[in-house]
């Protein structure tokens, strides 16, 4: 066979190769859908800011647990130099210090990581909220029975509101 001919062959795989991929892509959907409903990861319905504000906290998330995976490698990495320095005090001394940047790198993660967490759950309270039609607050209900058991009938519920 001609360099030609192989060469036209050889293009003709890799670019049917893609057609063959796409053809299952609703079955992949499918199964990341599911995965991702089992994960509490679904974004499947949401419209606007509330998928955006969804889709930027896991992005954090994943990122934010990567970089902390990263640094207890790097901790484990300092702590075989460590093992292995057979008493030189520069290899010990280099260790200590990836230590050292290894535990303070951990503390900022864990800080970012609580941080994005909390104004990622903000800005879903604040999406949540907007979509509400009511701009009255909700006021308190007394109750004039008595808890549970129905109006009147000296029920089992509540005792520290209403009147009896």
């Amino acid at each position: 066979m001609s360099s030609p001919t192989r060469i036209a062959l050889l293009s003709l795989a890799f670019l049917s190769a893609p057609l063959v991929a796409f053809a299952q892509v609703d079955a992949i959907r499918a199964g990341v859908d599911a995965a991702a409903t089992q994960g509490g990861i679904q974004t499947v319905g949401c419209t606007g800011t509330a998928c955006i504000v969804t889709i930027i906290g896991n992005v954090v998330n994943i990122a934010l647990s990567f970089l902390g995976v990263l640094l207890l490698c790097y901790l484990l990495y300092a702590g075989f130099l460590w093992t292995t320095a057979g008493g030189d005090s520069k290899k010990t001394d280099a260790a200590r210090s990836i230590i050292q940047n290894a535990v303070i790198g951990l503390v900022l993660t864990l800080s970012a990581f609580a941080i994005s967490n909390f104004v990622i759950e903000q800005l879903a309270a604040i999406n949540s909220s907007a979509g509400s039609t009511s701009s009255a607050p909700a006021t308190p209900t007394t109750e004039t029975g008595g808890g549970t058991g129905g109006p009147g009938t000296g029920g089992t519920g509540d005792t520290t509101g209403g009147t009896r």
